[in-house]
């Protein structure tokens, strides 16, 4: 079933991704991590609603509304057809990695030398 879950989250990105927001392009490096953060708060929305309604939280159910919402997007993309149009920031990708490589060399670094 989680294998199902992960594949329901994939595609609900995608097709976040894909629906058109704006006129303008928007660079990609930077929409992803928002919608990464924003995938969170919506689950955590979801899991806070399915206890509200005292309906539990299973992986099963989240798979459920995340094919919902998949196939709501995917219909007002298809709809409207038109999605969203990207664009590639070399500065940011190279901010984006040094980030990266900061956080997981001081990490692996606290663990190694922590012991």
């Amino acid at each position: 079933m989680g294998i199902i879950y992960v594949i329901s989250i994939i595609l609900l990105l995608i097709t976040f991704i894909l629906i058109k927001k704006t006129d303008k392009r928007i660079n990609i490096i930077s929409f992803i991590s928002i919608a990464l953060v924003m995938l969170l708060c919506y689950n955590a929305l979801v899991c806070y609603i399915l206890t509200f309604i005292v309906v539990p939280i299973t992986l099963l159910n989240l798979t459920i509304i995340n094919a919902v919402f998949t196939v709501l997007m995917g219909f007002i993309i298809y709809k409207k057809r038109e999605i969203q149009k990207y664009k590639l920031d070399k500065t940011r990708i190279n901010m984006y990695m040094y980030n990266f490589n900061c956080y997981t060399c001081s990490f692996i670094y606290g663990i190694w030398f922590s012991t």
